[in-house]
């Protein structure tokens, strides 16, 4: 019977280890028992070894998300050959660790790009949590006071900032907390010796209606504050210069005006008393000298007189007003057809216009010079047409055509229309100076505006004015 049980307990123990044993000594039914001890064990011996491997999975799978955790996706994500749930779980971190390393070199990238665009435009950001007072600076803020980052940093920028400006943004800061107010301040500071220009922005972050951190910005403005003011002076240097052109322009307008034509004044007068009162004396080709020197001395003034308005155009400082086209343009018509001779052929086509915006008097005188022209170089046509209509109009401009069927003028000469003393036509064919359109697109510049004009020869002109809706320093 010892037998036995020794026997029956070798063959449990090389059961439990996993080693083949004998059982052919046994009877039928223990062999049976046996049997069935046995797949018992292997089955418990697979779970272990199941069990084992399951534990050693797990741990890896914790040891990659500790590492995931402190960014580092090194980590060899374990994958067996299984497909199991762990497996599936074991993919998920390999394609979440992917991801993750790509938005962060992604925002790498960005706070390099912010980085170095704060470096270049001198700016610094910063952020004060409100509960506790602890303050998070940018690299270049620190470059912009010139201090090291100690602790303190606080401290030590009060000290630079001018006493004046850190009253200021000391009450700023208090009432961005309080309010909730964003603020903004240009204040002085002293750093490293020089005295620098700092444009300070502070906006309060709330959350459940109190404020949790006010975050800002501070940028070194020096430059840019320097070279406003240099502006500034240069601008005040150069209104005193053309103050100073402007008084000897005038000067020698004055001077052009009463002492030049003076004599001019006393040349036609003197040759219109010869003509009147010793014309019976005078031979006829003395009378036709006299005649050609009053048209030339007349011609003269005239000149002298549409250069003194030309001049005066470029140096007047013109007062806009908001002007009624239709009436201004019915008035400055009756005024160029009074001068006009052979009124009876005229006939004149106009559309309603806009308001525009101008000097009244330079207006006038743009449209006075364009129908006097189209008067003018229509006067050898048995009927004269000119028309006045709007040609389109948008926010900020009219334009407006003034046409006429007169002689035309050929196009190539285009460039030379509003020259000054450039004629397209000689003196025996039209009479002029070869200011007034010259006057008329210096006027118009100073309106903001433009004109242009088309013709062939025979088939009249077309003039377009554009000129402004709206106060034209707004443009």
């Amino acid at each position: 019977m010892s037998d036995s049980l020794s026997n029956i307990k070798a063959v449990l123990r090389a059961m439990l280890e996993g080693q083949s044993f004998d059982a052919s000594g046994f009877d039928e039914e223990m062999q049976g028992i046996l049997s069935e001890l046995n797949e018992k064990c292997v089955q418990q011996n697979e779970t272990l070894e199941s069990y084992e491997s399951l534990k050693e999975r797990l741990e890896k799978l914790l040891d990659v998300l500790v590492e995931f955790a402190q960014f580092n996706f090194d980590m060899e994500i374990p994958l067996s050959d299984k497909a199991d749930e762990l497996d599936g779980i074991a993919l998920g971190l390999q394609t979440l660790g992917q991801e993750i390393e790509y938005y962060q070199s992604q925002l790498e990238a960005v706070n390099n790009n912010l980085t170095e665009a704060q470096e270049m435009a001198r700016l610094g950001s910063w952020e004060v949590k409100v509960a506790n007072m602890e303050m998070r600076w940018s690299p270049q803020l620190y470059q912009i006071y010139g201090i090291a980052e100690k602790g303190n940093e606080m401290e030590e920028v009060m000290k630079l900032i001018h006493a004046k400006d850190n009253a200021i943004l000391t009450r700023l800061f208090e009432r961005c907390v309080q309010y909730h107010e964003p603020y903004t301040h240009l204040f002085k500071a002293t750093v490293n010796g020089e005295i620098r220009f700092i444009d300070a922005q502070g906006k309060p972050i709330i959350e459940d209606g109190e404020v949790v951190k006010v975050v800002g910005t501070a940028m070194d403005v020096t430059e840019r504050i320097l070279n406003q003011r240099k502006l500034e002076s240069l601008n005040t240097e150069l209104e005193q210069k053309v103050a100073e052109r402007t008084k000897d322009l005038e000067g020698f307008s004055y001077t052009v005006s009463h002492d030049l034509r003076a004599p001019l004044r006393s040349i036609i007068g003197f040759s219109n008393i010869l003509e009147e009162n010793h014309s019976d004396s005078l031979s006829d080709e003395a009378l036709r000298l006299l005649k050609i020197i009053v048209k030339n001395a007349t011609k003269m003034s005239t000149l002298i007189e549409e250069l003194l308005t030309f001049s005066r155009v470029g140096i007047t400082v013109a007062k806009f007003d908001r002007l009624d086209t239709n009436i201004l343009l019915k008035n400055t018509w009756r005024e160029a057809l009074s001068n006009f001779e052979e009124k009876e052929k005229v006939q004149i086509h106009t559309e309603e216009l806009p308001e525009i915006f101008g000097a009244q008097t330079m207006i006038q005188q743009v449209f006075l010079n364009l129908f006097s022209n189209a008067l003018k170089y229509s006067s050898k046509n048995e009927v004269i047409e000119i028309s006045v209509k709007l040609v389109k109009e948008n926010e900020h401009f009219a334009e407006i055509c003034v046409s006429d069927n007169g002689c035309g003028f050929d196009m190539k000469y285009h460039d030379k229309l509003f020259g000054v003393f450039q004629r397209l036509h000689s003196e025996d064919e039209f009479t002029g100076t070869g200011v007034g359109l010259a006057l008329v697109k210096r006027i118009v510049d100073k309106h903001h505006g433009h004109i242009r004009a088309e013709s062939e020869i025979g088939k009249g002109a077309q003039f377009f004015i554009k000129l402004p809706l709206v106060e034209p320093t707004l443009l």
